[in-house]
């Protein structure tokens, strides 16, 4: 067992003394071993330290199997797929802090059935895995550096391995370990960061899936790191700024970070993004526009109190209304922005439809009674290019209404283009829109009697 490696850089600059090292390492050659057993699983596998045809270097930590009372066999047997005991030893990180732990292992086997895990543990009971590793080769040795919670710094923690093998093929060597290490950097209490400031803030803000917000504190380091806990758990993001959709109410705990030294603050400020719900149009019913200013738009509405309500129209930018309800509408494309009393606002766009066919009368008698007067073609107000055609039997055009001319319709009242009395009979019409793609053509009659 050893304990070496230590590097000292000196940031006279900054008038601090930092220490980065690797302050524990362990290649298995000591004849005394710091590592005990903790029986979690299966008896068919142990682990032993010893020199065999798998290890990596001389001695190695390796997967093991009794062969009778008094010794071990290298390499594993089959388990049911139950993990096997775990191997572990503590790690002291009093005055250490960014702990990081590098070694070389090896691990075949069936593929995807057997494997050996990196255990992770506070009290050398509960057990967390931080890695399951199977090379399906026998002879790949993988050298990995894995960072260990926030939660072992300046404390101490349990690291263990185990190994998990099914109840069929051996290819051995199983789990085989070698040149562990543990690095750190170690900061002088007066060489800490201060926790930025304020100490506590929240920030309300409206829920936006599409534009960021952006958080901040100050800080002496003008670094930060972004904490989704106040205990254990690795940083979730590193800067002065933190840029985020705000789609929900989330607390960080932020702490002061210099990445010159590896120091950070011992305690963290708190930083509550409070999202708010937007208001919401609920169960909206829409009437159709058959004639023209015939439709209508109600709904119901939900958020915080007053609302208020802005209705515009695509086809008519004249067109606005500051009711939830709107109606006496033409047809189109409406849009409502809604906003409550914290200044949260939200757009809903709503089509108002016209009726699909027109209502077409087939005879009218112009005789100023009150009934049948005109020829009143209802729908044909919700078209914007509508053409009217009325002739005689012979071919004769004696009455057009163009929108291209005037947009607004004007029913036939019975006279002629120059304003004279059409007489009594027979009478083609073509309706038409080339926008809607419709075309309509029949026979009206005209009588006076």
């Amino acid at each position: 067992m050893k304990v070496v490696k230590f590097l000292f850089l000196i940031f006279s600059v900054f008038n601090i003394i930092v220490i980065s090292a690797q302050f524990l390492e362990d290649d298995f050659e000591s004849p005394t071993s710091n590592w005990n057993t903790y029986n979690s699983g299966s008896t068919n596998n142990y682990f032993c330290i010893g020199s065999s045809i798998y290890s990596i270097k001389d001695n190695s930590l390796q997967v093991c199997t009794y062969s009778d009372l008094e010794s071990f066999n290298k390499g594993y047997t089959f388990a049911n797929n139950v993990q096997s005991e775990i191997v572990y030893r503590y790690i002291n990180t009093e005055n250490y802090y960014n702990i990081q732990i590098g070694f070389d292992w090896k691990c075949n086997g069936e593929q995807d059935r057997d494997y050996g895990t990196l255990q992770f543990s506070l009290d050398g009971v509960n057990w967390q895995a931080l890695k399951n590793y199977q090379s399906g080769k026998g002879d790949e040795v993988s050298t990995e550096s894995v960072r260990v919670p926030k939660c072992s710094e300046n404390s101490g923690f349990y690291i263990g391995f185990s190994f998990t093998s099914d109840n069929s093929f051996n290819f051995q060597p199983g789990l085989v370990v070698d040149n562990f290490r543990v690095f750190g950097n170690t900061c002088l209490t007066s060489s800490k960061p201060k926790a930025p400031s304020p100490s506590k803030i929240t920030v309300t803000k409206c829920f936006n899936n599409k534009d960021s917000v952006s958080l901040s504190l100050n800080s002496p380091t003008e670094n930060l790191r972004w904490y989704l806990s106040n205990s254990c758990g690795d940083y979730i993001f590193e800067g002065s700024k933190f840029n985020l959709l705000p789609i929900e109410s989330k607390v960080f705990y932020v702490s002061s970070y210099d990445p010159n030294s590896g120091c950070e603050s011992v305690s963290k400020s708190e930083v509550s993004l409070n999202v708010l719900e937007l208001p919401k149009l609920l169960d909206p019913v829409v009437v159709k526009a058959i004639y023209g200013k015939d439709g209508a738009i109600e709904a119901t509405a939900s958020g915080v109190e007053p609302l208020k309500f802005l209705w515009s129209l695509d086809s008519d930018p004249s067109f606005t209304s500051s009711s939830l309800n709107i109606e006496s509408l033409n047809r189109g494309n409406y849009k409502l922005i809604m906003t409550d009393a914290y200044n949260c606002q939200d757009s809903f766009k709503i089509v108002v439809l016209s009726g699909e066919d027109l209502d077409i009368p087939k005879g009218i008698s112009p005789n100023n009674d009150g009934a049948n007067d005109a020829w009143i073609i209802t729908g044909i107000q919700q078209w914007e290019d509508f053409s009217v055609e009325l002739r005689t039997m012979r071919g004769e055009l004696v009455y057009l209404q163009d929108a291209s001319i005037n947009p607004i319709y004007v029913p036939m009242d019975g006279k002629d283009v120059n304003g004279t009395n059409l007489p009594s009979g027979d009478y083609s019409y073509v309706i038409q829109s080339k926008s809607r793609k419709r075309n309509y053509s029949g026979i009206l009659s005209i009588k006076y009697d």
